[in-house]
């Protein structure tokens, strides 16, 4: 069976949809954080996770195992995340923005590495 691969270039829109998805990601962790008392270490993970999904549904959503895809989509993210956060709080601290956005690249990298590690898989004939 011969499989037709196309790659399509990302739109604002889809950009736009992977940063909702990671500011919800970060809020909603901000959320239970006030409301609980988890380990403080966990937000590393967190914003790693919220780069890596919203990133990782962009690559595959538009099929583009392309590195750039990965860290413009994280970046988008981080831009809308920063904005998010900054309008409900006021104020951040530069630490928390730096971060942020190193996690969210990391993030974006690895998306964009694991898509084009599936792509790869599924094209290499099995038997």
């Amino acid at each position: 069976m011969i499989k037709l691969t196309r790659t399509f270039q990302p739109s604002t829109t889809d950009y736009l949809a992977g940063a909702v998805i990671a500011y919800g990601i970060v809020y909603f962790w901000l959320e239970i954080k006030t409301v609980t008392r988890v380990p403080w270490y966990l937000a590393y993970m967190i914003y790693y996770l919220a780069g890596l999904a919203s990133s990782y549904l962009v690559c595959k959503k538009v099929k583009s195992d392309d590195l750039l895809t990965g860290v413009k989509s994280a970046m988008v993210s981080w831009m809308i995340t920063v904005i998010g956060i900054l309008a409900i709080t006021q104020q951040t601290s530069i630490v928390f923005v730096i971060t942020l956005f190193v996690l969210m690249i990391l993030g974006g990298v690895t998306s964009a590495d694991i898509v084009r590690k599936r792509d790869s898989d599924e094209e290499e004939p099995k038997g």
